[in-house]
């Protein structure tokens, strides 16, 4: 038991470490991108020195920062919105910082005063998709839809947009979410994970024609009993098979 937490403390450990580094290649990266764009693509050995400067520097208050806000303290999932927030909110540190020594010496030095803050977003928006591209490697592909129940999602509220995904990609699943279904006229053009809205629920038969649907699974916490007495009924009728999600109530 033992070695096993050790185990868990030492991956994280380098799970984080190696985001650090990643975050420093960037900042530094992003300071020498700012300093060429300043100045034009004209810059010399004196300037290329001082942008790395710069870069390193903002770095360690970038790394500062992050333990602050958590970034590099294990609180969030990699590419999740919360921790872009945290993100954000370490950039922003960091450029405040770096951005002050900045201004304070760049005249002194005839370094550009603005240097940081040209750097500060383009190491922010790399930073970002580092992370989205790390949380599309470690998230479950999609599994062969062979053998499974092609089925209708009907409501794509907030139980649908983790059921979906779900769905997708649980090689045990016995259903496969080929399209959606909604009422409302907002969520006409939805998608959730690559799945298409087919249309409302007055469109469900040519919906289950359309798409070969094989089940319908309502997504509503809030369906009546005549709702889904509706749809039994008219599923009956298409020979579609019925799956109603439970509702927190029903966990409860």
């Amino acid at each position: 038991m033992a070695n096993t937490t050790e185990n868990q403390r030492l991956v994280r450990k380098t799970k984080f470490s190696r985001l650090i580094i990643f975050d420093t290649i960037v900042i530094v990266f992003a300071a020498q991108v700012a300093v060429l764009l300043r100045y034009e693509f004209s810059v010399g050995l004196a300037l290329w020195l001082l942008s790395l400067a710069l870069g390193l520097m903002t770095a360690v208050f970038w790394i500062v920062a992050g333990f602050f806000t958590h970034l590099y303290r294990d609180r969030f999932v990699v590419g999740t919105l919360e921790e872009i927030v945290a993100l954000v909110a370490t950039a922003g540190i960091a450029a405040v910082a770096s951005g002050a020594i900045n201004v304070i010496t760049g005249s002194l030095i005839e370094f550009a005063r603005s240097a940081a803050l040209i750097a500060a977003p383009i190491s922010l928006v790399l930073a970002a998709g580092i992370r989205a591209r790390l949380r599309a490697l470690t998230t479950p592909n999609r599994v062969n839809s062979a053998g499974k129940l092609r089925a209708v999602v009907y409501g794509v509220g907030t139980t649908a947009l983790r059921v979906v995904p779900q769905l997708k990609s649980d090689p045990g699943s016995e259903f496969f979410p080929v399209v959606l279904m909604d009422d409302s006229a907002q969520k006409s053009n939805r998608w959730i994970a690559g799945v298409p809205m087919g249309g409302a629920w007055e469109d469900f038969s040519q919906i289950v024609t359309d798409f070969n649907v094989e089940a319908v699974i309502v997504a509503i916490p809030s369906a009546t009993s005549e709702l889904i007495a509706r749809v039994y009924l008219a599923a009956s009728e298409l020979g579609v098979k019925v799956v109603v999600l439970p509702t927190l109530e029903d966990y409860l």
